[in-house]
């Protein structure tokens, strides 16, 4: 993974409180379990630094009905935007996946 972010410029967001306080409200929402703290500051992270969406293969804890849906509520009352979360198939096109 590491040789990909830097193979690809990936850019690495920082984690910052903002992030870490919106990922707390997820886990305190039931999102997400406090067993994955980490896939709520993924989302919580994005959520904090504007991006549009997350396309992610975690179907257990991000790529879910419930977590999509109460992150929404999180984000909108916490004053940041939707960030939608979809699956690699939902954003490319059939022939190029």
């Amino acid at each position: 993974m590491l040789k990909l972010i830097k193979d690809y410029g990936v850019t690495v967001l920082p984690v910052d409180e903002g992030a870490e306080r919106l990922a707390d409200l997820y886990i305190e929402a039931k999102a997400v379990t406090e067993k994955y703290w980490d896939d709520a500051l993924h989302i919580a992270s994005a959520a904090v630094h504007g991006l549009d969406f997350i396309v992610s293969l975690n179907f257990e804890h991000i790529v879910k009905d419930k977590a999509i849906h109460i992150t929404a509520i999180v984000n909108e009352a916490e004053g940041y935007e939707q960030v939608g979360i979809y699956e690699p198939r939902e954003v490319v096109k059939d022939d190029e996946y």
